[in-house]
């Protein structure tokens, strides 16, 4: 009786263990396929520099899993090509830092387009001229760079910074006193104090920290993401609803992604570059 109930139950605990294997496995390629699926969306976050007379632009676009393209827009002609080349540029930096750079995924923060003069772009901590050929880059002096506010969850998804540390000046152009907040993980905000009407502070921060700004009622006007060089954030009484980033100083031109492609268009209507 007892081996009729042994040879009865062996099957079913047999039967038991192998589902569990089974689910295990099965566990494990859905959410191997989850990260696939995920990496395979390109094309769908551009982050952009402007010249100051609105006529040039650059940005850089998610090409593929872990990997990102800067391109050059003439916005008068509608040319765009690459603003340099990025294996000589990644082999120069390389180079000139010690440090391993991925020529598919650039370290590069920050793209300053000056008229007439040479690009300077942000990577690793420090400025670099990159060459009129665009294939290698020199150390560069820059001053504190300006960034705009952004709206939280624009500055949660920005990517800028390596964790080099840096520092950001908050200057309050507004018209009361306001409150500004490191954000090390979605839902928690600590307060480093506040700054009044008409005064600027500086802090100590690390390239990737995101920062909240709140006014005197509690409300939040906008946020910056640290990036690896000094960098400087004009805080004004206008509360960033939508994002803007993408818009020409000027206001006559924004940067938007349709169908997996980067265009240009005018704000007041007709044709995309």
């Amino acid at each position: 009786m007892c081996r009729i109930t042994l040879l009865t139950i062996a099957p079913l605990l047999l039967s038991c263990a192998v589902h569990a294997r089974d689910i295990r496995s099965e566990l494990k390629e859905i959410e191997a396929a989850g990260k696939d699926v995920r990496s395979l969306v390109t094309r769908d976050q551009i982050k952009t520099w402007w010249s100051a007379d609105g006529k040039e632009l650059v940005y850089r676009v998610n090409t593929g899993p872990e990997r990102t393209e800067f391109i050059r827009v003439i916005v008068a002609t509608g040319v765009k090509k690459p603003v340099f080349d990025h294996a000589a540029v990644a082999e120069s930096l390389a180079k000139a830092t010690g440090k391993a750079v991925d020529p598919s995924q650039l370290p590069i923060d920050f793209v300053n387009l000056t008229p007439s003069a040479p690009i300077v772009v942000g990577a690793l901590g420090k400025s670099w001229q990159v060459s009129a050929d665009g294939r290698s880059v020199s150390a560069a002096t820059l001053t504190p760079v300006e960034v705009s506010l952004q709206t939280v969850a624009d500055a949660r998804r920005a990517k800028d910074g390596t964790g080099t540390a840096t520092t950001i000046t908050f200057r309050n152009v507004s018209e009361e006193p306001v409150e500004y907040f490191w954000s090390p993980e979605r839902g928690r905000k600590v307060s480093y104090g506040t700054i009044g009407e008409g005064q600027s502070s500086t802090i100590s921060t690390y390239g990737g920290h995101l920062w909240i700004i709140e006014n005197s009622k509690h409300q939040t006007i906008g946020a910056v993401r640290a990036l690896d060089l000094p960098a400087v954030a004009r805080i004004t009484d206008e509360k960033k609803s939508e994002p803007s980033g993408n818009l020409s100083p000027d206001g006559k031109w924004h940067a938007l992604i349709k169908d997996n492609n980067v265009f240009v268009e005018p704000t007041t209507g007709g044709e995309s570059i």
